[in-house]
């Protein structure tokens, strides 16, 4: 660009010999001000993150996305959990800007975010961040570490540092970092980056905006240049600075001023050319960095009527909008097709100081001129000029394109719910199982480690890998048997957005499908409706899964609801012989508080036996009475070909209470029948008896089941 400047006004003064010189004057400072080649980084060098030897590091001004390089780290850090396993973090330093900068923003791992706009973290991590200035202090865990006398504080340099940052997300690695780091100036234009590289403010008003650029080393000139010649910027260097030109209004050129010659040889007012079409590009195409796509790279591409054959493609370091991409690319391929059109001016002395980028314009006529050559030889000023309109600088309406842009949601207190089943094997003999289901938390949801109380003990153990479906019922269920399917009743519960729940066929159902624990009652669901937002109307319901009948009658509005997702559940194992035992959880995802617990006394539900059913009291015409049930056992839920289920307990044993009005009888029998002859019945009086029966298994009783029938 200056060797084109300076060979211009070469000739101007001295002619040929002072045209070579100025070009050779113009090539030492064209290398000078703006670098034998290109230095600035190429779209996609932000993106990766370094830690190599004289990796360079950019200077950030404005707002820009880019990775940095990784300047000092430790060994991944290894720590056993109590309940098995092993959990890892890192403690690493990350260069930013080799230019001071005001803040970091957001900041995404492996492409995910890993700290919202609110400055709030998605994996637990300390950060410290120092912005580059000259008096910033050691970091203090790098002190610790390295020594205070030998660690860097990396002085003038942006810093940002983790310390303990949990790996398990991102395969237990230090994961690949991209900041959205704010430069010390929030918006720049062409001119300030110009001002900034020292060559003068007088092309300060060079106003087009650029939310973000970075450049390579010290060369801001060199680094700046693609973005000077896609503006078509004229510029001049002149004692050392870089001045605009062109920019007044257009020289009028009289017409009798036209047609000057050496000698008496009349010469044409002016000569007309145009370039073929086939050199000029077909299409023009400009990449940059998109700011409302979180800075992913966007492509402006416009074509040109006409039978062009080349296409060119301009990569800018830079972040802009759409429209202001848009804008430049029209600009752009408007000036290539435009300055086709050439003419030569023959002119008197007074014009031997025109300059690169004036603008001429004959009397008369409409059409403006750029300068693009300048010869002063022989008392005539020779000027080759091409078209050059005035640009219209608004910026035209454009679409960036769209893009998946993860959501950022801060953190809510996880949710937590404890209990127990009674269709367990999961624990070993002489073990109670406390189930933890988990949700809410962090989104994109993660595993949290829990602590766990045991009468005062205190464990670490992860929750499972998989979120749970959690939520409150809205109204109440009415009891109803366990026999068949309940299509009478409807239950509305209240999920998170996210979560959804499907309906399945009666075939699923009974495999086992949408199992659900509503208060303390085990059923399932074959049709779940939709209601928005989180909602769903469950119906073709079947009620008391798993001898939890007992529960179908103590259903209260807003009680929990969980999707029993065996995935989604993390057993809390508590020793047999300690229960009833109070176990306390708590969650530590980073929305939690750590003084909140979540209390459940584990009473070894799966320990005890199911409750009989089919109870039926016959009263003989001797006067006896036979009771007779059905035992239901833990160890075999499904009757299957008709055989008898196993019983599941060392002995077969039942406790039978007969009460009355006034009196009361216990019995204990050793198989499902007890009969009573008139004898047994004399401590009675007439009217009503109520009969329960509960099983008593090997660690626990049954529920009872009751009849009630007329002495």
């Amino acid at each position: 660009m200056a060797t084109l400047v300076l060979g211009a006004v070469g000739s101007a003064v001295g002619g040929p010999l002072g045209g070579a010189l100025g070009a050779m004057l113009g090539q030492s400072l064209d290398q000078g001000f703006f670098g034998s080649g290109r230095r600035g980084p190429r779209l996609g060098d932000l993106s990766v993150q370094a830690s190599s030897y004289g990796a360079a590091i950019p200077k950030i001004y404005g707002t820009m996305r880019a990775a940095g390089t990784i300047v000092w780290s430790t060994d991944i850090q290894e720590r056993a959990a109590d309940a098995g396993g092993y959990s890892y973090s890192a403690n690493f330093a990350v260069a930013l800007s080799s230019r001071r900068i005001k803040g970091v923003r957001r900041i995404w791992a492996e492409g995910s975010l890993l700290r919202g706009v609110e400055g709030d973290f998605k994996v637990r991590t300390d950060f410290r961040l120092y912005p580059g200035t000259e008096d910033q202090p050691v970091d203090p865990l790098i002190a610790a570490i390295e020594g205070v006398d030998r660690a860097p504080a990396f002085r003038g340099l942006a810093v940002a540092v983790f310390e303990g940052l949990e790996l398990a997300t991102y395969g237990n690695r230090i994961p690949s970092l991209t900041f959205e780091i704010e430069g010390a100036d929030e918006e720049i234009t062409v001119g300030d980056l110009l001002d900034e590289a020292g060559l003068g403010s007088s092309v300060a008003d060079v106003a087009l905006p650029v939310c973000g650029f970075a450049s390579h080393g010290d060369d801001l000139a060199s680094a700046v240049t693609p973005l000077v010649d896609t503006c078509g910027l004229d510029l001049v260097v002149t004692g050392g600075k870089i001045q605009r030109i062109g920019e007044g209004g257009p020289i009028v050129v009289r017409p009798e001023e036209l047609g000057c010659s050496f000698d008496t040889a009349p010469a044409p007012a002016s000569e007309m050319s145009i370039g073929a079409e086939a050199d000029a590009p077909r299409a023009l195409a400009i990449t940059y960095y998109d700011a409302s796509r979180d800075y992913q790279v966007g492509q402006s591409r416009l074509r040109a009527e006409g039978v062009g054959r080349r296409e060119r493609r301009i990569e800018l370091p830079a972040v802009m909008e759409a429209g202001t991409a848009k804008l430049l690319t029209q600009q752009m391929l408007d000036r290539h097709w435009r300055e086709r059109q050439r003419m030569i001016l023959r002119l008197p002395p007074a014009y031997s100081s025109l300059l690169l980028g004036d603008r001429l314009q004959v009397s008369g006529a409409s059409e403006v001129w750029r300068v693009v050559r300048s010869v002063f030889e022989g008392f005539v000023v020779t000027v080759e000029l091409v078209r050059a309109e005035r640009q219209n600088g608004d910026v035209a309406p454009a679409d960036g394109g769209r893009s998946i842009i993860q959501a950022d949601l801060p953190a809510q207190p996880s949710l937590v719910e404890l209990f127990e089943l009674p269709n367990d094997f999961s624990a070993a003999d002489g073990q109670v199982t406390v189930y933890a289901a988990v949700a809410g938390g962090s989104s994109p949801w993660r595993p949290i480690p829990l602590e766990v109380d045991e009468g005062g003990e205190i464990s670490t153990q992860s929750c499972a890998p998989k979120k749970a479906v959690i939520g409150v019922a809205l109204g109440t269920l009415a009891p109803a048997g366990s026999a068949l399917l309940d299509l009478k009743n409807e239950l509305t519960v209240q999920v998170e957005d996210a979560d959804w729940l499907q309906s399945c066929d009666d075939a699923s159902l009974g495999s086992g499908r949408n199992l659900a624990l509503v208060g303390d009652e085990l059923i399932q669901f074959g049709h779940a409706l939709p209601l928005g937002q989180g909602g769903f109307r469950l119906s073709r319901l079947l009620r008391g899964r798993q001898g939890t009948e007992h529960a179908s009658a103590r259903h209260v509005a807003g009680e929990r609801f969980v999707l029993l997702d065996p995935n989604a559940l993390a057993p809390i194992h508590v020793p047999a012989a300690s229960s009833p035992t109070q176990v306390r959880v708590g969650s530590r995802g980073l929305g939690d508080d750590t003084g909140a617990w979540q209390a459940h006394v584990a009473t070894g539900l799966a320990l005890r036996p199911p409750s009989p059913v089919h109870l039926r009291v016959e009263q003989l015409p001797d006067g006896a009475v036979q009771i007779r049930w059905v035992r239901r056992s833990r160890r075999g839920w499904s009757w299957l070909d008709h055989a008898e289920t196993p019983l599941g307990e060392s002995a077969e044993r039942y406790r039978v209470r007969l009460q009355g009005s006034q009196s009361e009888r216990l019995f204990e029998v050793s198989e499902p029948i007890l009969s009573l002859r008139p004898p047994d019945l004399d401590l009675f009086e007439p009217g009503s008896v109520t009969c329960s029966v509960e099983q008593i298994g090997d660690s626990a009783i049954s529920e009872a089941v009751s009849a009630t029938f007329m002495l």
